[in-house]
């Protein structure tokens, strides 16, 4: 074997190490569930490792797209603070309807949270 085939094929082998380490270590972590209080302000980190970040999705599955400056305060009741590889989910003067089920989505990992509201 040459040596420029021996080269060739140690970076061949690298590549699929990096493809299946990215593809088999792709993850979300997050809590399952939460409670907050009818006006407060409420917020859930969603951590995605290894797969790009989809988005967070509401109750009726629609994407939140909101993504504020770091200087801007948000008029709209839920979006997104993002931090590295966390995505924090905010929904602001929580109202009991905004109970139930919140999906964080990456390219191949979904992740269902629960919020619970309590009424004053």
């Amino acid at each position: 074997m040459s040596i420029a085939s021996f080269v060739e094929r140690k970076r061949n082998q690298r590549m699929l190490t990096s493809f299946l380490k990215t593809f088999t270590d792709a993850e979300i972590e997050m809590l399952r569930n939460g409670i907050t209080t009818v006006g407060k302000t409420f917020r859930v980190v969603c951590q995605v490792t290894s797969e790009r970040f989809v988005g967070w999705y509401d109750l009726d599955d629609n994407r939140v797209t909101k993504f504020p400056d770091p200087d801007e305060l948000p008029e709209e009741k839920y979006y997104v603070e993002v931090r590295g590889n966390s995505y924090t989910l905010v929904i602001q003067k929580v109202a009991v309807a905004d109970g139930g089920n919140y999906t964080c989505r990456g390219d191949r990992t979904v992740k269902v949270f629960t919020l619970y509201v309590e009424c004053k």
